[in-house]
């Protein structure tokens, strides 16, 4: 197995914040990227700011529908 890679779906995620660089129509100013690093599926959500009472929000919607991942990567 290669490092920070899976073998097994949902066991080990990536996530990441990047802020938006134009303005758009429903306010949004950044958005949360996850990927599966088994399947490397993505799924990105929208936030209204990148702080971390946003991300959490974020982050326990994503995780009540799919579980909690055994590993999480991130850069922060």
């Amino acid at each position: 197995m290669v490092q920070g890679y899976s073998t097994v779906h949902g066991k080990v995620v990536s996530l990441d914040c990047a802020t938006a660089t134009v303005e758009v129509e429903d306010h949004t100013s950044g958005i949360l990227t996850i990927i599966d690093m088994c399947t490397r599926s993505p799924e990105c959500i929208p936030l209204r700011d990148i702080s971390s009472s946003s991300v959490a929000e974020a982050l326990l919607g994503v995780f009540s529908r799919v579980g909690l991942p055994d590993r999480i990567h991130s850069d922060r």
